[in-house]
Order: C-alpha cells, then structure tokens, then sequence
C-alpha cells in the first residue's frame, strides 16, 4: 500500500507529486553502492557519528515514525552545505556551530542499492527534482512508499538541496550492519575548513 499525505499538510501551490499509485508495481531505479565506498558525515561532537534519527523532522524520515534513517554526503561539501548552510542568504556561520560539529568518514561494508532520485530516475518513479528540495511531508511520503516497495531498497540516493552539484545518501535503517565510522576529526580542526568556507563566500561569526 502506498503511503499518502493529508492534503492540508501538502502545498498545493508547489504542483509536488505524491507517490503514484502503480508504485509498487513499478521497477525501481536501483543505484549500487560498492562496499568500500566512504562517505562524510557532519554530526554534533558529542553524538556518535552513527546516528539513525528516528523523528519526523527531516526530508526522508517516516512521517510517523515507523523508521530511522542516516544521511551521508559523498563530498564534504555535501555534508557541510545540507547541515550549516541551511539558511539561505546568511554569510556567517556561528563559531559555536563550527565548535559543536565534528566529520567523520562512513564507510560501506556491503554493496547497497538505492533508489536514484535524481536525473532520470526521476521519471522513474514519477517524481519531480523537488522531491529533494520542496515540502517535507511530500519528501516523507514518498520514503516511506519506496521503504516499503517490494523491491526493499537500502534507501535513497539524491541531489543536495542546499548545493545540487552534491550527492547525498538517505539510508534505512535496516542497513545499520553495513555501515561504520573510519574516523571522525573536529569539524574546527578539519584541513579543508578553509577551502569550504571560500567555496561557498561564507564566513565564521
């Protein structure tokens, strides 16, 4: 059964769609992530860099729940852009913020697919880019129908909102087993600070 939104916590003004109906009959389009691969994290210090967050506060949890989820970037970029650049026209990153975050690099112990929510993939599934980049509850509805696809993706591969040339991974909670920490630095101490800083014309404040 494909999971569906109450209309009233959609904006219809956005034109988002909702998981078709034929979803499940639909094959999906599957991207394989090799073991070895290694992706960054940006994570409070105090937490572990394994964090499977199981609240309906972010773009591809459950809307009610029933399951957590990791999000990883394959750049630091990624990882930095979606967690401190959140605010759009802001130039100044709190230094608190910067003291409070560490990196850490996530590495995949067995291959995982998941489902291509970018490019054409997409048309796929019947999606739009603003899957990834427009109303939460339209991004939780369709998590939750392709977490319960027959085809029982890893989870979910898709464009950063904040920097689109960024590759993010939204995984299920089921793949707790295949992932873990290779190491994890203060995010004030990490060599490339920098260089992000400058990439994006932001500054600490």
């Amino acid at each position: 059964m494909v999971s569906r939104v109450p209309r009233k916590t959609v904006n219809k003004a956005s034109a988002q769609p909702l998981p078709p109906a034929d979803l499940d009959w639909r094959s999906l389009p599957l991207e394989k992530i090799s073991r070895g691969r290694v992706y960054r994290r940006l994570h409070p210090y105090a937490r572990n860099a394994i964090h499977y967050n199981d609240s309906n506060d972010y773009r591809f949890n459950a809307p009610n729940e029933q399951f957590a989820v990791l999000y990883v970037a394959e750049e630091l970029k990624g990882a930095f852009a979606e967690t401190l650049l959140r605010h759009p026209g802001k130039t100044l990153i709190d230094q608190r913020d910067i003291d409070a975050k560490a990196v850490s690099e996530i590495e995949i112990r067995s291959q995982l697919k998941l489902v291509k929510l970018y490019g054409h993939g997409l048309v796929r599934v019947g999606a739009t880019a603003t899957v990834a980049s427009g109303d939460y509850a339209v991004s939780q509805a369709w998590s939750i129908a392709l977490w319960r696809h027959p085809q029982k993706p890893d989870g979910i591969i898709y464009r950063a909102n904040h920097d689109n040339d960024q590759i993010c991974l939204a995984l299920y909670e089921h793949t707790r087993k295949h992932v873990r920490v290779v190491k994890t630095v203060p995010l004030g101490s990490e060599p490339f600070l920098a260089e992000l800083l400058d990439h994006y014309g932001v500054g600490i404040g």
